[in-house]
C-alpha cells in the first residue's frame, strides 16, 4: 500500500493510485480534490461542499503539485482539464496551467460548474480545441458565444443538460468550430440564423430537445454542414426548403418526433443525401427511397 504523505500544515495531502495522483486539499474556500492522471496527462479537479475555486488559493496547492509533475515528459501540455462541482470565481480558469506547470491544454471539460461563463474566464486558454459542458447551471441561457470567441483554436464545443434559447443575436464568428452538439437543452425552437456565429460546422447535433418549430432559415449559412441530428424532439411539421441551406448535406436525423406530414420537396436539391433517418408513416417519399433508413413510429 503507498504511503499517504501529509504535509505538516495539513493543507493538502497525497494519496497515489496506481496512474493517478489524488492530491485533497483543504483550502479557505473548502475543500478540493485534484487527480493529476500522468499517463494521459489529465487534471481533474472536484470540489465539496459548494466549495468555489479560487486561483490565489490554488498558489498553496503549487509546491505540492510540483512533485507529481512528470519531468521526464517533453510535452508542455495537458490533454485535458476537467472541473467538477464547484463555483468559479471571476478569473482565468487558466491559473490552472500554472499550478501545474504547463502551458496549455488540448480540452476543458466543466460539469455542475455553479454560474456562467463568462470570457474572463478563458482568457489564456487560447490553445484549447475541444470544450464541454455538462449539468449546465441554469443561469446560463444561451450559448455563450462571447466567451467562446476567446477561444481561437476551438474546433468541438458540446453542451448537454441545459436550459438555452437558440437566437441570432451574436456578434461573434467561430471560424474553426466544426462540431456542436447542444444535445439535452430544453431546446424549443430554432429560429433565422440560430448559427451564423459557426458558419464552419460539419456536424450539427440537437438531440434530445424539447423542440417544437424549426423556422424556414434556421441554417441559413451552414453550406459546409454533412450531418444533422434532430433525433428525440417534439417536432410535427417541417417547413418547406428548411433544408436548402445545406446542400452539402450527407445524412439528417428525424426520427423519434411527431412528424405526420413532410413535403414533398423537403428534400429536393440535397444531392449528397445519403441517409435521412425518418419514422415509418413518411413513406411517400419514394423518389429517394433508396436513401432513407426509416424507422418505426412507436
Amino acid at each position: 500500500m503507498a504511503k499517504k504523505w501529509r504535509d505538516p500544515d495539513k493543507v493538502c495531502w497525497d494519496e497515489p493510485d496506481g496512474f493517478f495522483t489524488i492530491l485533497n486539499c483543504t483550502l479557505p474556500s473548502k475543500k478540493l480534490i485534484l487527480q493529476v492522471n500522468e499517463i494521459v496527462r489529465a487534471l481533474m479537479i472536484s470540489c465539496s461542499e459548494n466549495s468555489t475555486l479560487v486561483c490565489n488559493e490554488l498558489e498553496e496547492v503549487k509546491r505540492f503539485s510540483k512533485k507529481y509533475k512528470d519531468t521526464g515528459s517533453t510535452k508542455e501540455t495537458f490533454n485535458s482539464i476537467s472541473i467538477d462541482t464547484c463555483n468559479i470565481s471571476n478569473e482565468s480558469l487558466s491559473c490552472l496551467l500554472g499550478v501545474m506547470g504547463v502551458n496549455g491544454t488540448d480540452q476543458v471539460k466543466l460539469q455542475r460548474v455553479t454560474g456562467t461563463l463568462e470570457p474572463v474566464h478563458l482568457e489564456g486558454l487560447e490553445g484549447v480545441t475541444h470544450l464541454e459542458m455538462y449539468d449546465v447551471d441554469k443561469s446560463l441561457t444561451s450559448v455563450p458565444y462571447n466567451a467562446l470567441s476567446l477561444l481561437s483554436n476551438l474546433e468541438i464545443f458540446s453542451m448537454k443538460k441545459a436550459f438555452i434559447e437558440l437566437t441570432s443575436e451574436s456578434n461573434y464568428v467561430l471560424s474553426k468550430l466544426t462540431i456542436v452538439t447542444l444535445d439535452e437543452c430544453r431546446i424549443k425552437s430554432v429560429p433565422k440564423g440560430a448559427f451564423k456565429a459557426t458558419p464552419e460546422i460539419t456536424h450539427l447535433s440537437l438531440r434530445r430537445n424539447t423542440m417544437e418549430s424549426i423556422e424556414v432559415d434556421a441554417f441559413e449559412g451552414l453550406t459546409e454542414l454533412v450531418w444533422l441530428d434532430l433525433n428525440e424532439n417534439l417536432l410535427t411539421h417541417l417547413p418547406e426548403g428548411v433544408f436548402r441551406h445545406i446542400p452539402n448535406i450527407i445524412e439528417i436525423d428525424l426520427k423519434m418526433n411527431k412528424l405526420l406530414n413532410l413535403s414533398d420537396d423537403l428534400f429536393t436539391g440535397l444531392n449528397k443525401l445519403k441517409e435521412r433517418l425518418i419514422p415509418m408513416c413518411n413513406q411517400a417519399h419514394s423518389n429517394i427511397s433508396q436513401r432513407n433508413t426509416e424507422i418505426p413510429l412507436f
